[in-house]
């Protein structure tokens, strides 16, 4: 994601400001979520590889 121009945290743009603040957090969460999800999914991918052996 592209930062903000300088513009934007001229006096007055506080608000601009959080919004791109809590923006980037909130793309940040997804980010590590999305991560998170993609391990899970490989550990149960072995999981299910090891139960078809096993069987």
């Amino acid at each position: 994601m592209r930062l903000q121009q300088k513009k934007d945290l001229e006096p007055g743009t506080f608000q601009r400001f959080s919004n791109t603040l809590l923006g980037r957090l909130l793309i940040n969460e997804i980010s590590r979520i999305k991560t998170d999800l993609r391990a899970l999914r490989e550990v149960l991918n072995l999981d299910q590889s090891v139960k078809k052996k096993v069987y």
